[in-house]
Order: C-alpha cells, then sequence, then structure tokens
C-alpha cells in the first residue's frame, strides 16, 4: 500500500522517473534501462523514499476506509429455530430491513392474540451460496436486529481505533506499523 518511490537525482535536480529526467535532458544520450553502474558514470542518484507523510497518511485512511466498509457491510450470520440464516447488512439492506420490521409491526398492532402471531417474509442467505424468502417474527427480527447492530458497532469501533492511529502517526515508519487488518 505504502511504497518508495523510485526517483532520479541529476545535477540537483530530482526527477519523479527516469522519462522525466530523459525529457529534462534531450542532449545526453540515455541508454533504455541503465544500469546502477551507468547511471553512476552519468552522475545519476537513483534515489527511493517514502511519498510526503500527509500522502502515506491519506493512503493508509483510504485503505482503511475499505476495509471498514467491508466489515460495515458483510453478511451476518444468525440462528434461530436452529436453522442459520445470513442476513445482509449494506445500506439498501438495512432499509429493506426496516421496511419489513415496519410491516410486521403494523400486522402485530392489528394482531388480536389469537391464531399464529404474525410473521412477515425476509430474504437471508439459506447457505453461502443462495438466497430465500422466509417467513420471519418479531423475535426473530429483533435477534437479527441486535447482532447486526453490534456488529456494526464493532466495525466503527476498529475504525476510529485505525482512524486516530493514523493521524498520530508522526513518521512514515510509524504507519507502517499500524496493522490494518487487526480486528
Amino acid at each position: 500500500m505504502i511504497k518508495k518511490q523510485i526517483k532520479y537525482k541529476y545535477k540537483n535536480n530530482i526527477y519523479d522517473s527516469f522519462a522525466h529526467l530523459k525529457m529534462a535532458s534531450p542532449h545526453i544520450s540515455f541508454p533504455p534501462n541503465p544500469s546502477a553502474d551507468i547511471l553512476q558514470e552519468l552522475k545519476i542518484e537513483r534515489v527511493e523514499e517514502f511519498p510526503p507523510i500527509d500522502r502515506c497518511k491519506y493512503l493508509m485512511k483510504s485503505k482503511a476506509g475499505l476495509i471498514f466498509a467491508g466489515k460495515r457491510d458483510s453478511v451476518r450470520w444468525v440462528e434461530f429455530d436452529n436453522v442459520r440464516y445470513g442476513i445482509d447488512c449494506a445500506s439498501e439492506d438495512i432499509v429493506n430491513f426496516y421496511a419489513a420490521k415496519s410491516r410486521l409491526q403494523d400486522a402485530l398492532n392489528r394482531w388480536d392474540k389469537q391464531g399464529e402471531e404474525p410473521k412477515t417474509p425476509y430474504k437471508v442467505w439459506i447457505n453461502e451460496t443462495s438466497k430465500d424468502l422466509i417467513l420471519i417474527t418479531m423475535d426473530q427480527l429483533s435477534k437479527i436486529e441486535s447482532t447486526v447492530a453490534d456488529s456494526q458497532f464493532a466495525a466503527y469501533y476498529w475504525y476510529q481505533t485505525i482512524e486516530t492511529k493514523i493521524k498520530a502517526a508522526q513518521s512514515v515508519e510509524e504507519l507502517l506499523e499500524i496493522n490494518l487488518e487487526d480486528v
């Protein structure tokens, strides 16, 4: 993610690439892929350095943001009635969840407590590769809501922790010590 950039120093000027150096010095005939010996003979120094710290922080925070989105939106597995179901958790799925919960709440408000408790259809993962509609109760929806909320709060906490470490880093070396894979 954060990699050293190779630059070329020639006559106190630093060039972002060998091609830029060649363009800036059209009067010199450079070989296409000069070896270290040829560069030394031409008095060209190959410099490897990290980008500026602010750029590195930006790159690190962007990568952390992608990991966070994956953690926040990943499928959560919930078990009820001895069956395990996968629940989609991206923002559009949360909207669908609350629409189902609202429909079911309306049905419960009209229910006269006689007969079977109202249920609502809800699309879930029935295994790692297939989805299906199941009928679900308010208790089951509440369990889903609790499981998803807890795990999403954990994802937000993870991101806040990583973001704080990135902001506090004073050097690229400190940034490189931050492990984005920590759970």
